[in-house]
């Protein structure tokens, strides 16, 4: 008989990544992160579906260990993944890894701009959501419609609609 330990070294990658997918479609975060650790490999569907689980139930603690796996993947600059992480952390209520995120993407696209400002106005800091409006507006990128609605709210929530940095048109 063939000991456990040998019997998973036995299994190919791709069997391994369809266990850890299964196991997200189970909810079951804890046993793939312990997989991981044990030096199963995971693909980009895995990262996605474990960054949801993180952002659903919005643990923190498996967040960070499932940022932790991303960052020492080949995925770590992927603009999507990414933007799960700073949706996580947002959902989380730590704006403070969500920007450290963003800061060191390599690559944004809308979305991670988006997701900076919500996370900002949900979080109660909208101040910090006009920042990341303003700083999104000197890059050049132009913002679309929800990101202005986005901006209104954060206004309100700062109690700042006349003020000059609440003039969208700028």
């Amino acid at each position: 008989m063939i000991d456990q330990n040998r019997q998973n070294a036995l299994f190919d990658a791709t069997t391994l990544n369809v266990n850890l997918i299964e196991l997200c479609e189970e909810g079951k975060l804890a046993e793939t992160l312990e997989l991981m650790g044990q030096g199963s490999v995971a693909d980009y569907g895995v990262f996605l579906a474990m960054l949801n689980l993180c952002k659903g139930t919005r643990s923190l603690e498996y967040g960070k260990l499932v940022h932790e796996f991303l960052r020492r993947s080949r995925f770590r600059g992927e603009v999507e993944l990414n933007n799960r992480l700073i949706g996580m952390y947002e959902k989380c209520g730590n704006m403070n890894i969500a920007l450290k995120v963003f800061d060191r993407m390599p690559e944004r696209n809308m979305s991670s701009w988006h997701l900076m400002i919500i996370g900002y106005t949900e979080n109660r800091a909208g101040d910090d959501a006009l920042l990341v409006f303003q700083e999104m507006k000197e890059a050049g990128i132009r913002p679309e419609s929800e990101i202005f609605a986005l901006v209104l709210a954060a206004c309100v929530r700062e109690e700042a609609v006349e003020e000059d940095y609440c003039t969208l048109n700028q």
